[in-house]
């Protein structure tokens, strides 16, 4: 009880009343999650179908080196509440860009970022934009998806930022 109670302060602060609104960088709106996600990668055959491609795959310190964001793609944010990260989110995501984030679905946790994999391939078989989070909150420079338009030919990627300022990105 005593370990779970410092974890949740430690990790969950004062979270608001409100439902989580993960791309509001004032309040502190996380909630817990868990989950785990198996993905599988694998080479393609000839004529064999696919979800999706990775073409790459970054990792870093936000403040060291900056992630490649290329604006023209949907941005599928890990952001999941947590006050301190939608700030550096802030920070790296290009003016212009549209994203979007899907942490207000399964909350907080370390393989969220699977799950953020697993609907980014549901959308590229889809070929449309998902419908933004309830009470969506972003900086003004971004954009807001439009549900059921067109995915931007480039594709998704996905970043994730940390607590510690360490990012993973994928495209």
């Amino acid at each position: 009880g005593a370990v779970l109670g410092y974890c949740w302060k430690r990790f969950f602060e004062a979270a608001d009343a409100n439902p989580c609104q993960p791309l509001d960088t004032r309040r502190q709106t996380a909630r817990p999650g868990e989950g785990c996600a198996f993905l599988l990668l694998e080479r393609l055959s000839s004529g064999q179908r696919c979800a999706g491609i990775i073409e790459a795959v970054h990792m870093g310190r936000v403040g060291r080196t900056a992630p490649p964001i290329p604006a023209e793609r949907l941005l599928v944010l890990g952001a999941d509440g947590h006050r301190r990260c939608a700030g550096a989110y802030a920070r790296l995501v290009p003016p212009g860009s549209t994203v979007t984030s899907f942490g207000h679905l399964w909350g907080s946790f370390p393989t969220a970022t699977a799950f953020d994999a697993a609907a980014a391939a549901v959308l590229l078989q889809s070929g449309q934009m998902p419908a933004p989070p309830p009470g969506y909150v972003h900086p003004e420079t971004w954009r807001a998806p439009v549900a059921g338009e067109s995915l931007p030919a480039a594709g998704i990627g996905l970043l994730r930022i940390s607590a510690g300022d360490v990012f993973f990105g994928e495209a």
